[in-house]
């Protein structure tokens, strides 16, 4: 199922008025699928890592710990998920958070 169609997507493009994802980010889904949720990422692999970051906050989400340029601690990891924070160790991880359905 596809929130907005693909026809609807290459037809506003092919029309000019298609927004740049770059710098609106994630606001033209309401709400944002991971507005106000905080990560920490402990992906070990940084590129991998970069990119998570860069989709989570494109989702309008916020990434936490010490720096993105490298993997979170356990210790770490132990205190944010008390705080509520969701733990993301691979994509697989960050998928199945943004489609799981809410009970």
């Amino acid at each position: 199922m596809w929130l907005v169609g693909p026809d609807y997507i290459y037809h506003s493009h092919q029309a000019g008025f298609w927004l740049d994802e770059a710098t609106e980010g994630g606001s033209r889904i309401f709400p944002p699928p991971f507005k106000c949720q905080r990560f920490l990422l402990t992906v070990e692999q940084d590129g991998i890592r970069e990119k998570l970051a860069e989709v989570i906050r494109y989702g309008g989400g916020e990434v936490i710990g010490a720096s993105t340029s490298r993997p979170a601690s356990a210790a770490s990891s132990k205190q944010w998920r008390e705080k509520g924070a969701v733990v993301i160790a691979s994509g697989n991880d960050l998928l199945r958070y943004a489609i799981q359905i809410p009970t």
